[in-house]
C-alpha cells in the first residue's frame, strides 16, 4: 500500500536519525492524548502505526534530540533575525534557522516575533502544512542535516538565553503533610496534557495561569510545577516564573488555603504511597478550580502583597 507524502517523510526522517512523532494534521499541535516530543522515536514500525491512523499528521520533531537547535522567525508579524545566512526551512508564516548546539524554548527574547526552539520544546518539519501552506526545506538534498552539518548557534543567542528565573516562595506552607507526591504530579501532568492545544506561545496567558493553581491545589511546589510546565509546553521557565508569581500575588483562594475547597477525595490520591501505577491516575475533578472573572472585579477578593 502506498504511504501518504508525509508518512513517507516520517519514514525518511527516521532512517536518518531524527526521533519525530505525528501532530494533528493542519495544525501544530500534538496527537490529542499524545505526549508530544516525549513520544518521539525512529522506530519504524511505531511510525506507521500513527501515520496509517492519518496519513495527514504533520510531523514534529525536537531539534534537541539530534544535536541541534532553532531560531524562528516570524516574518508576517514584523520578525527580523539580524543576520545575512540562508534559512533552513521556509515554514508558512516565516522562517526557520538550524544550528548545531542546545537552546531552550523562548519567545521573543532574542527579538520581536523571534523564538528558539530546542530543550523540551519542538518544530514541524517539511512537508507539514498549517494554514494551508507547506513547511519547505531551502535545500532538499541536504535535509534532513547530517552530521550537524550546520553553523554553531551564535554565542549572542546563547548568552542573551541563559535563564535568572527564580521562584519567588509561597506567602503560606502547603497544609498537606507530604509536598510533589507522584500521583499529584502524574494528576498535574495529565491535566495540562488534556489542555495541551490551550498552550500556545504567546497566547497562553490563561492556560498557564489556571494549571499553576491546579498544580498549587494539589500540593505541588512551585518548583516543580516551573519544571512541569516547562517540560510540557516547552515554554521559557522565567515566562513560567512570572505566572507563578502573579498567582501567589492574586491567589483565589482564602488566606493560607493551598487545597481545593473539596479535598475529600482528593487528599487520600495525594497522601498515598506511591504505587508504580501514577500515570493511570485519574482527576478527579479536573475543572474544580474556577478563577474569577477578570473582567469583574466585584468578584475579585482585595489584594494581598507580601514582600
Amino acid at each position: 500500500m502506498p504511504y501518504s507524502k508525509l508518512h513517507e517523510a516520517a519514514r525518511a526522517y527516521a532512517l536518518a536519525g531524527w526521533p519525530v512523532f505525528p501532530i494533528t494534521p493542519g495544525a501544530k499541535t500534538p496527537f490529542p492524548g499524545s505526549r508530544g516530543f516525549k513520544d518521539a522515536t525512529t522506530d519504524l514500525t511505531e511510525i506507521d502505526a500513527w501515520w496509517l491512523v492519518d496519513p495527514e499528521a504533520n510531523i514534529g520533531f525536537c531539534p534537541e534530540t539530534a544535536g541541534m537547535c532553532v531560531v524562528d522567525e516570524d516574518t508576517e508579524k514584523g520578525g527580523k533575525y539580524d543576520t545575512n545566512e540562508p534559512e533552513t526551512v521556509t515554514s508558512p508564516h516565516g522562517r526557520h534557522f538550524y544550528y548545531s548546539g542546545s537552546l531552550p524554548a523562548s519567545a521573543s527574547k532574542i527579538g520581536p516575533n523571534i523564538d528558539t526552539r530546542g530543550r523540551g520544546s519542538y518544530v514541524l518539519l517539511p512537508p507539514s502544512v498549517v494554514d494551508g501552506l507547506v513547511y519547505t526545506a531551502r535545500d532538499p538534498g541536504n535535509f534532513p542535516i547530517q552530521n550537524y552539518d550546520c553553523n554553531e548557534v551564535p554565542t549572542w543567542i546563547v548568552d542573551k538565553l541563559q535563564t535568572n528565573a527564580v521562584v519567588r516562595a509561597r506567602s503560606e506552607p502547603i497544609k498537606t503533610e507530604a509536598t510533589d507526591r507522584p500521583q499529584a504530579i502524574a494528576m498535574f501532568k495529565r491535566y495540562i496534557l488534556k489542555r495541551l492545544d490551550q498552550f500556545v506561545p504567546g497566547r497562553s496567558d490563561d492556560a498557564t495561569y489556571r494549571a499553576v493553581a491546579r498544580g498549587r491545589d494539589l500540593g505541588l511546589s512551585d518548583r516543580r510545577i516551573l519544571q512541569v510546565v516547562e517540560a510540557l509546553t516547552g515554554f521559557d521557565d522565567e515566562w513560567i516564573a512570572e505566572k507563578i508569581a502573579n498567582v501567589e500575588t492574586y491567589k483565589q483562594n482564602e488566606d493560607g488555603c493551598d487545597e481545593p475547597a473539596d479535598y475529600s477525595k482528593l487528599a487520600a490520591l495525594v497522601s498515598a504511597p506511591p504505587t508504580g501505577e501514577e500515570d493511570r491516575v485519574q482527576d478527579e475533578d479536573p475543572d474544580a478550580w474556577v478563577p474569577h472573572d477578570p473582567r469583574r472585579p466585584a468578584d475579585m477578593p482585595p489584594l494581598e502583597y507580601w514582600w
